[in-house]
């Protein structure tokens, strides 16, 4: 059931996220891992930076590479990598999160161009987020909702509705210290 890291990982596991033995890191169901960063060890997972020992040196500690990468645990046991771990922010509450990967996921949506998303300090997290113009104008123009500019389809309350829905899908799949309590459409 449990993969150990000398053995292969499954297929799925190795495409989409690590699974990983409890009895190595606890039993820490969504919490960040900060080893300081995520550990690795098997001998054929990395022999050192091309020409540059220094940087080897401090990734190679004691046959385990330090990648510098913070994830979680989710409820299925699996690692999910959010980062590198100095780009990681933390709430006014201590929680850690990472605005790229909460931006990536949302600009998945056909009806979202950009976002940026931050929360560093703050009591919770909000995006400004950009509209892609012409999917959302096109989603508008099915529906018959007059718009004359970019600025004026982007406050429409129906256009509104939709990005909300869509930043409530990205919340389905963040864990809750992560998810966007406010939006701000540009």
């Amino acid at each position: 059931k449990y993969f150990y890291y000398d053995n292969p990982l499954s297929e799925y596991a190795a495409r989409y996220a690590w699974h990983v033995c409890p009895c190595c890191v606890g039993n820490i169901p969504r919490t960040l891992l900060m080893l300081p960063t995520w550990t690795y060890a098997k001998p054929s997972c990395f022999v050192g930076y091309y020409q540059d020992p220094e940087a080897t040196k401090k990734a190679l500690i004691d046959g385990w590479l330090h990648t510098g990468d913070a994830g979680y645990i989710d409820d299925d046991g699996h690692l999910l990598i959010i980062g590198r771990k100095e780009e990681i922010m933390r709430t006014k509450a201590g929680e850690a999160i990472s605005s790229d990967f909460i931006e990536t996921r949302l600009k998945f949506s056909p009806y979202i161009k950009e976002a940026v998303v931050w929360g560093e300090g703050r009591d919770c997290i909000t995006g400004f987020i950009n509209i892609d113009f012409g999917n959302v104008g096109s989603w508008a123009e099915d529906r018959m909702i007059p718009y004359t500019t970019y600025t004026d389809l982007s406050q429409q309350p129906p256009v509104e509705e939709l990005i909300l829905g869509e930043v409530r899908l990205v919340n389905t799949q963040l864990p809750k210290p992560m998810r966007l309590h406010k939006i701000i459409l540009l």
